[in-house]
């Protein structure tokens, strides 16, 4: 069939050595427009994958769900809730190649927000 609908579940476990978190570049302590980056960061997302064929030359994904996470920085430590979501497009230009468009949103509890998008075009020999 063109739809595919799946659960997933993905955990994910950070650790970083220095606690470099900041988002304010007119403060001097901590470095400057740092980057969120806490002592220990672990996240489980269970989560719903609809997956879609658009034709012959288009394919379609969203994931989604919610996040259970524990997060420890030099500020504070505790759990949260957030969510993941995913979006991909892939449009195939040709046999080996093809274009993707990707964007992704992640929130952090009440700590961190992240969206970003990528996109691509892909040549395979």
């Amino acid at each position: 069939s063109a739809f595919d609908l799946t659960p997933f579940y993905e955990a994910e476990v950070m650790h970083y050595g220095e606690d470099a978190y900041g988002d304010d570049p007119t403060v001097s302590d901590p470095a400057p427009g740092g980057y969120y980056s806490p002592q220990i960061f672990v996240e489980q997302t269970p989560g719903l994958a609809l997956s879609y064929r658009i034709g012959e030359r288009q394919f379609l994904e969203i994931e989604a769900g919610p996040s259970f996470q524990y997060q420890e920085d030099s500020e504070s430590s505790g759990f949260e809730f957030g969510a993941k979501a995913w979006l991909s497009y892939v449009l195939f230009l040709g046999d080996s190649f093809y274009w993707s468009l990707e964007p992704r949103f992640t929130r952090f509890g009440d700590v961190y927000t992240r969206g970003e998008v990528m996109t691509s075009l892909t040549f395979k020999f």
